[in-house]
C-alpha cells in the first residue's frame, strides 16, 4: 500500500491486488482449495453466463455448519464460506471455500479475491503483482528504502519513487475505472 501523498489517499488499494479467476466444481464435492495468494473473497461467486442462476452468497462458517448438519441437499450451490486450512507454519497460510448445497454437477464459477503480494523468489513468484507496467516504480521503492536505511535520509531514489508512484496510481485508477 503506497504512502499518502498529494492525489493519493493513505491506504490506496491497487486494482491488481484483486484478481478475478474461476473455480470448477465437481459433482459431490463441497470443499475446494483457493489460490496460494488468497487473502479474502471480494463479493460473491457467479455462475458462467450460460447458467441462469443467482450468485452464490457468503455466509459465516457457523451458518454453513448449520446448513450442512441439517440438510443433505445436492443442487446448484447457493451459499459459500471461506476458512483457513490447518497449517504447520512451514509455508504460507492456505484457505478453502465450502459450498452449500453440495454441487450436483460441474459448474464454472467466477470470483474476485484480495491477494497477498507474495514473497518474490526465482521459482514460485518471480514477478510482483501488477507486472511489468509497475516494475520501475517497484524498483525505485526498494532503492528508496535501501537509501533510507543506508544513509538515514531520503534522497534521489525517494524523490524518483514518489514521482513514479503518482503516475502509477493515476494509471491504475484509469485501468480500473
Amino acid at each position: 500500500y503506497p504512502p499518502a501523498m498529494e492525489g493519493v489517499e493513505l491506504g490506496y488499494t491497487w486494482s491488481f491486488m484483486y484478481p478475478t479467476t474461476t473455480l470448477a466444481t465437481a459433482d459431490g464435492t463441497r470443499e475446494y482449495d483457493l489460490p496460494d495468494l488468497f487473502q479474502q473473497i471480494d463479493g460473491d461467486f457467479h455462475y458462467k453466463e450460460d447458467v441462469f442462476w443467482q450468485s452464490i452468497t457468503h455466509v459465516s462458517e457457523a451458518r454453513m455448519l448449520e446448513l450442512i448438519e441439517y440438510t443433505e441437499d445436492e443442487d446448484k450451490p447457493r451459499y459459500f464460506t471461506t476458512r483457513a486450512k490447518d497449517s504447520t507454519g512451514s509455508g504460507g497460510q492456505r484457505w478453502e471455500v465450502v459450498f452449500w448445497p453440495e454441487p450436483d454437477a460441474i459448474y464454472t464459477l467466477t470470483y474476485r479475491y484480495k491477494a497477498y503480494a507474495g514473497k518474490l523468489d526465482a521459482v514460485t513468484y518471480p514477478h510482483p503483482l501488477g507486472g511489468m507496467q509497475y516494475g520501475e516504480c517497484i524498483i525505485e521503492s526498494c532503492l528508496a528504502v535501501a537509501e533510507m536505511r543506508g544513509n538515514d535520509e531520503a534522497g534521489f531514489h525517494q524523490e524518483r519513487f514518489m514521482t513514479l508512484l503518482a503516475s502509477a496510481v493515476a494509471q491504475d485508477r484509469r485501468q480500473s475505472a
